[in-house]
Formats: C-alpha cells, sequence, structure tokens
C-alpha cells in the first residue's frame, strides 16, 4: 500500500480554494493543475508499507494524534517551489501557529521507531495545487507570477483530525482514499 499521513481540508473549502486559483491556473495552462478533491496537507509521506505493518502504523498515528490537540489552520499565499522564477510546483500556503509544526513533529517521531525514514527538508505546510513538467514558456512564466501576486485567497479551516491515506497510482492521477481517520483531542 502507498501511504502517507495528511490533513484534509473540509469538503466545502476544496472548491473554494480551486475557484480563487483560477487565474494562476489560467495564466499557466500546461501546468498539471490538482483537482480540488485531492487537495490535502502532507504530514509525512510513508511510501510502499507492507498490509501487516499497517496495525503498526496505525498505532503511531493514533499515538501521535492523541497527544495533540484541535486546531484553526489558517491558508493562504501562493508561492512555488523552489522559487516563482523556475517552479516545480505552486503552492497555497498554510500556518496553525504552533500547533501544526508540532503535530507533524509528532507524526515524525512516531513513525521514525518504526523504520520510516525522518524528514531530511524543514517542514513547509502547503497545498500543493499544480505541478510543472517542463519548464514554463517565458510568457507563460510572467503571466503565472503576476497571477501569483493578484490572487489574496485567505480562510481559515478547523483540524480536528488527521487521516492516514492511501494513493492509487493511475493514467489518470492519483486517487487518494482515506484508510482512517485519526481525531485529535477536543479543545478545552
Amino acid at each position: 500500500m502507498r501511504l502517507f499521513v495528511a490533513l484534509n481540508l473540509p469538503d466545502s473549502t476544496r472548491p473554494e480554494v480551486y475557484e480563487a486559483i483560477a487565474p494562476l491556473r489560467r495564466a499557466a495552462p500546461s501546468v498539471r493543475w490538482v483537482l480540488p478533491e485531492t487537495l490535502h496537507i502532507t504530514l509525512k509521506f510513508l511510501g510502499e508499507v507492507p498490509t501487516q505493518d499497517l496495525e503498526q502504523v496505525l498505532h503511531s498515528l493514533r499515538g501521535a494524534a492523541g497527544s495533540a490537540r484541535e486546531f484553526t489552520l489558517q491558508l493562504g499565499g501562493l508561492g512555488a517551489f523552489p522559487n516563482l522564477r523556475r517552479p516545480r510546483v505552486f503552492w497555497l500556503g498554510a500556518s496553525g501557529a504552533g500547533a501544526l509544526p508540532d503535530l507533524q513533529a509528532r507524526v515524525e517521531s512516531e513513525l521514525e521507531t518504526l523504520g520510516f525514514e525522518r524528514e531530511a527538508r524543514p517542514f513547509h505546510p502547503h497545498l500543493t495545487l499544480g505541478r510543472v513538467g517542463q519548464p514554463l514558456p517565458s510568457e507563460e512564466l510572467r503571466q503565472a507570477e503576476r497571477a501569483t501576486a493578484e490572487v489574496e485567497y485567505q480562510t481559515a479551516v478547523e483540524v480536528r483530525s488527521v487521516e492516514l491515506m492511501q494513493s492509487r497510482l493511475s493514467r489518470g492521477g492519483a486517487r487518494y482514499e482515506i484508510v482512517e481517520r485519526v481525531p485529535l483531542h477536543k479543545r478545552s
């Protein structure tokens, strides 16, 4: 099973994000834009995991989530990795004060005890909006830079759980399914 740990957006927020970035999608039509139903924040990519190891993964995820509280996630600000002059991935930023990086660190630590390698790069919470295959033509790149600066979308969503997700790859792109939703502690 190809697995990852994620924060999924509420169903009402996904089309809202997709609509907000319409100017960017129009500016860069050669980018492979992510479908609204697949928008999420990846906390940890696990890769191929044998089915017999699934229960251990879930136990570790429950441990990480069990000590974290629900929090508010702020979404806003467009950017690109590595940067807007050489984009490979367009993203929408995400922040959750200390709660989001703390939750990600807990997930990372719990899964490291099972042998999953710790991510070497610093955690940069984001929603992947689109992936660039070939370098963008210069005019498309200029239009995308302008659109990125002009889109002013911001929202807040409540995070009440983390999800263990299965990714199924196909010709039409990846399909994601929730393996298990693990609740966070309710706010006091």
